[in-house]
Parts: structure tokens; C-alpha cells; sequence
């Protein structure tokens, strides 16, 4: 008789997800450099709560939404391509979307600690 385990990892899909996702907000922002896509930074980090199998541990997957933001707010200033308005009080995009990336993040990792 075999036993079957789960892997505490969350799935490939997970991954996925999140890369999917960055890339679309890496390609609209990249198609509408003055336009801000707000909820970039704030979805990355939050999706592998809402893709992890139940029995797996999600921040790995949130720490990469992290940092996959972190790689896509890279390559748009670099390219200069967040040029588009921020919210009050920040004085520009790209601080609103690396404190953003960096809130929703800790949010992810808390609620994962509260609920897995």
C-alpha cells in the first residue's frame, strides 16, 4: 500500500499565475506608457492565496509575486515607462508601486500565516 503525500510547495500553476500576470501588466504598461496600472504591484503578491492548493504554504508563491514585481517596475523605468500619474501622497509611480508591492506583500504573507 502506497501513501500519497502533498507537497507543502505551492503548484507550478501558482507560478504561472503570477508570471501571466506581470506579464500582462508589463505589456500595458509598455502599450500605454502615461496610463497607471495601480493594481499591478497589488496583485502579484496577493494571487497564490487565491491559486495555492489549500494544503500547501503560499509565501513562496507570494514572495515571488514580489519579486517578479519588483523585475516588472525594473524593466519599466528603465524604460521608461512610468511616466503615468500617482496617488497623494506619492510623489511618483514608482514609489507608489514599490510601496504598494511591498504592503500588498505583507498583507499575503500575514493572511497566509493566519489561515494556512
Amino acid at each position: 500500500m502506497t501513501t500519497k503525500t502533498q507537497s507543502q510547495t505551492p503548484t507550478l500553476q501558482t507560478f504561472g499565475v503570477v508570471a501571466l500576470l506581470a506579464g500582462v501588466w508589463l505589456v500595458a504598461a509598455i502599450l500605454r506608457p502615461d496610463s497607471t496600472f495601480h493594481l499591478g504591484p497589488v496583485l502579484l503578491p496577493l494571487v497564490p492565496l487565491l491559486t495555492t492548493p489549500r494544503e500547501s504554504d503560499p509565501k513562496q508563491a507570494i514572495l515571488f509575486g514580489i519579486a517578479t514585481g519588483f523585475v516588472v517596475l525594473l524593466i519599466l523605468g528603465i524604460g521608461g515607462r512610468l511616466d503615468g500619474p500617482a496617488f497623494e501622497p506619492f510623489p511618483s509611480v514608482a514609489a507608489e508601486s514599490v510601496f504598494a508591492l511591498l504592503a500588498s506583500g505583507a498583507v499575503g504573507l500575514v493572511f497566509a500565516r493566519a489561515t494556512r
